[in-house]
């Protein structure tokens, strides 16, 4: 399974602006992360904006 950062800027309606990205990890190598790793990685993708909302899902 990979692992992908799915990214919304409404909370209300997530679904009407969503980006998906593959952050290239398997579920498996992800696991193994340590938290501060994870958020390294996830803070590529998540800058400056706060407001955006995410969620990491394994598919």
């Amino acid at each position: 399974m990979n692992m992908y950062l799915y990214i919304y800027k409404s909370k209300d309606s997530p679904l009407l602006d969503i980006e998906i990205i593959h952050l290239g990890y398997t579920f498996e190598k992800w696991s193994r992360m340590t938290k501060k790793e994870q958020n390294d990685v996830i803070s590529k993708y998540i800058f400056n904006n706060q407001s955006y909302h995410y969620f990491i899902k394994a598919e």
